[in-house]
């Protein structure tokens, strides 16, 4: 769990890490500024990544499998929401920034991977680049993991998936 930002800096930089088999949600972000890259988020029981209300995240080269196995799960991998609801109502809250490059978001959800959102009243940006996402709206094509029992997301070498991502040398 990352909570609110008031520093004006990020909250969290989490690089090159695995996150899997939480029951509830792999990152939970409250209102917080996340920069994530090379992350692995698989098998949660809701989502991998849950932004219940405003914020400020950037995620390049993410691959968010859900095929969570223990029992039925009903909610999309990735959920991102702009408000909150108190004893006095609907608050919203800014949702800065979701960005989300050369990522995969990904599952056994037939009826998609991403959730969004957004109310009036508070800023809801979210961009897409370059990724595959299960749903609807966006380019949804099975990215052909190499092994989903064993927990083996690489890509297989006829993934549609492969040669999508842009690199820009730093």
């Amino acid at each position: 769990i990352a909570d609110s930002n008031a520093y004006g800096y990020p909250t969290l930089y989490i690089d090159h890490c695995e996150i899997c088999h939480h029951k509830v949600a792999g990152l939970q972000l409250d209102d917080a500024w996340v920069v994530g890259s090379r992350l692995l988020l698989y098998d949660c029981g809701g989502a991998t990544i849950y932004v219940p209300f405003g914020g400020r995240y950037t995620f390049d080269h993410i691959t968010s499998a859900n095929y969570w196995r223990l029992d039925h799960r009903t909610t999309p991998s990735v959920i991102l929401r702009n408000w909150y609801e108190s004893v006095d109502g609907v608050v919203p809250r800014n949702l800065v920034e979701a960005t989300f490059t050369n990522s995969i978001i990904y599952g056994n959800r037939s009826e998609g991977e991403l959730l969004l959102d957004g109310i009036d009243g508070a800023r809801f940006e979210v961009n897409m680049a370059n990724s595959v996402v299960r749903g609807k709206l966006w380019y949804d094509v099975d990215p052909r993991f190499v092994d989903i029992e064993a927990n083996d997301y690489h890509l297989s070498d006829d993934s549609p998936a492969q040669g999508l991502g842009y690199y820009a040398e730093e």
